[in-house]
């Protein structure tokens, strides 16, 4: 196990990719305010309080380190980097909470434990200015991983994710189920979000081919709309796939979209083929 680090430490952060560990499929980055495990928390309680803000301020970079798809959700745990001091932490959540589900906060050896209600329990531990959040099990793997060939192998792909408010890098079955073409691995961004004058969000998808052929077959098809779809799959997926920008640039395949895009595809419809997806092959591992 990793050793222990005082809570208040100033110093250089552990390296993020020590603490991913084997299993993990994929990883989603956000920065700041986008980091996802704040954002579900702040969507259950009422108008944060200063303590709330202050603390999502203090974030750096949030990580969401997915494990096994099981259909289309993710056994995920976190990592996030920044100011947090542990007794901060408790102290806030008690108080976001106490006029909606009273939080009640313990301690399980090293970990920080954090019951909502009934129904939501969160484990925590702090390593200088890191803190693994998840349940008991993943946050105790993560503490454990410290593989030296995993940590080198993800900190290259963590390189390769674009700074901006969300990147997301991914080995799995979905750009392959579209074209027929398989990447050797693919990295979604979302380069700019404007909520004024009009909300508006864009971002690429950038998938890597062991191959330029394989890249040029996938952007061929993906330009046409000659998507792979199971026999019940979504119609307006392929319409929605002709207004993106393809472009190529040997092995590397780029798609651009944008707030059209996202508004062309039918949530429900959407959901249903990931599921189709999930069911028909499982997940590549790292």
């Amino acid at each position: 196990m990793a050793s222990s680090v005082p809570e208040t430490a100033a110093a250089a952060a552990p390296d993020v990719a020590s603490f991913i560990t084997p299993e993990v499929t994929g990883v989603i980055r956000t920065s700041g305010k986008n980091n996802l495990l704040a954002s579900e928390f702040a969507a259950l309680m009422p108008p944060p309080p200063d303590c709330w803000t202050k603390l999502t301020d203090a974030i750096g970079a949030a990580y969401q380190l997915e494990i096994s798809p099981v259909r289309t959700s993710y056994r995920s745990y976190y990592l996030i980097e920044g100011a947090l001091p542990r007794d901060e932490v408790e102290a806030c959540l008690k108080a976001a909470f106490a006029d909606l589900s009273p939080v009640t906060a313990e301690r399980d050896g090293e970990l920080g434990v954090f019951h909502l209600g009934a129904d939501v329990t969160v484990y925590a531990a702090w390593r200088g200015s890191i803190v693994i959040a998840g349940s008991k099990e993943l946050v105790t793997r993560a503490l454990r991983a410290g593989t030296p060939e995993v940590a080198r192998t993800w900190r290259e792909r963590l390189s390769q994710m674009p700074t901006g408010p969300m990147a997301m890098w991914r080995a799995d079955v979905l750009l392959a189920s579209l074209s027929g073409a398989s990447p050797t691995n693919y990295i979604v961004t979302i380069d700019r979000i404007a909520r004024a004058p009009r909300a508006f969000i864009s971002g690429r998808i950038l998938a890597r081919y062991g191959a330029a052929g394989d890249a040029a077959i996938a952007a061929r098809r993906l330009k046409q709309g000659e998507l792979h779809l199971p026999d019940n799959g979504v119609t307006e997926l392929a319409d929605a796939f002709r207004h993106l920008k393809v472009s190529q640039a040997g092995t590397t395949l780029e798609l651009a979209y944008d707030l059209d895009l996202v508004q062309r595809l039918v949530l429900g419809q959407l959901e249903l083929w990931l599921q189709l997806v999930a069911d028909a092959a499982p997940a590549a591992r790292p």
